[in-house]
């Protein structure tokens, strides 16, 4: 699913200080999709900011008529290994 520049932001999505265009970035072209919590309304999603920074968001699909951003954040190191290409002990 695409997102355009109507896709909602939650103050939550940002606590981290992702900015918007990087999260939409991060969003709309993943290279992962996990379910989150057991809750078919929520997915997180794991991609690349505008910069190439890895990231992590969290689309609720619940929340309104727009899928809504209520999670971004620089992406976690227990989340590498999901990233294509990663390899263990690479700095």
């Amino acid at each position: 699913m695409q997102y355009n520049s109507r896709m909602l932001f939650t103050f939550s999505a940002d606590k981290w200080g992702v900015t918007h265009p990087d999260a939409e970035c991060a969003a709309s072209d993943p290279v992962r999709v996990l379910e989150v919590c057991s809750d078919p309304y929520k997915e997180l999603r794991i991609g690349f900011g505008t910069d190439g920074a890895p990231l992590e968001v969290v689309i609720d699909y619940d929340r309104a008529d727009e899928p809504t951003l209520i999670h971004a954040m620089p992406l976690r190191r227990s989340y590498y290994p999901l990233l294509p290409g990663y390899r263990r002990g690479r700095r």
